[in-house]
C-alpha cells in the first residue's frame, strides 16, 4: 500500500469516514460497477505486480500461498480473466476439477479467447470423462494459438492427438 493511501486510511473525519471518501464510488461499487480494487486506488500496475509473486509461489509448488494471492486480488478485481484463471490451474493441479472447471468458465465469461483457459478446461472436463466438452475446448485453444506459441496449447495438441489416436484404436 503506498504511504500516501496508507495515511488517507489513517486520517478520519469527525463522522468516522475516511477522508477523500466519495460516496458515488461506493454507490458504483456497491452497484458492480466498480471494483474493491479501483475504489481503494490499487492500480492495475500494482495488481500485476502482486500476481508476479503469486505466479512465483505457483511454479514453486506452494499452491497454498499461490491461491491465497490470487484470491486476494480476485477480490480486488472480479472481472480480471487472468486471477481467474491462475485460481483454476491451482485447483487443477490440486485436482480440485469441479473448482477448476468453474474458474476456468468464468475466465471464458470474460476472456472467451484465453487459450490458457480452453487449453485447461479441456484438460480438466477430459479427466473429468466429459470428452465432448472436453474436444471442444481444446480445439478452439487450438484455433485461437495456430502457432502453438502457448505452453498451454501445446499440451492441447498432445491431448488432441492422444484423444483422436484412441478414437481410432476403439473403431478397429
Amino acid at each position: 500500500m503506498s504511504q500516501a493511501r496508507s495515511q488517507r486510511h489513517r486520517q478520519r473525519r469527525a463522522d468516522d469516514r475516511p477522508v477523500g471518501f466519495d460516496p458515488r464510488a461506493g454507490r458504483q461499487f456497491i452497484l458492480g460497477q466498480r471494483t474493491l480494487g479501483e475504489l481503494e486506488g490499487i492500480s492495475k500496475g500494482e495488481q500485476y505486480d502482486i500476481a508476479r509473486v503469486g505466479y512465483a509461489h505457483l511454479e514453486d509448488g506452494q499452491l497454498g500461498e499461490a491461491e491465497t494471492v490470487f484470491e486476494g486480488l480476485l477480490a480486488l478485481d472480479p472481472y480480471d480473466a487472468y486471477f481467474l484463471t491462475a485460481l483454476g490451474v491451482i485447483a487443477q493441479r490440486q485436482e480440485r476439477l469441479e473448482r477448476a472447471d468453474r474458474c476456468f468458465s468464468r475466465a471464458l465469461e470474460i476472456n472467451p479467447f484465453s487459450t490458457t483457459a480452453l487449453a485447461n478446461r479441456g484438460e480438466v472436463r477430459l479427466k473429468q470423462g466429459r470428452l465432448v466438452e472436453a474436444a471442444d475446448d481444446l480445439v478452439r485453444a487450438l484455433e485461437e494459438d495456430r502457432q502453438g506459441e502457448q505452453p498451454s496449447t501445446v499440451r492441447a495438441r498432445a491431448l488432441v492427438a492422444t484423444m483422436q489416436s484412441e478414437i481410432r484404436n476403439a473403431v478397429r
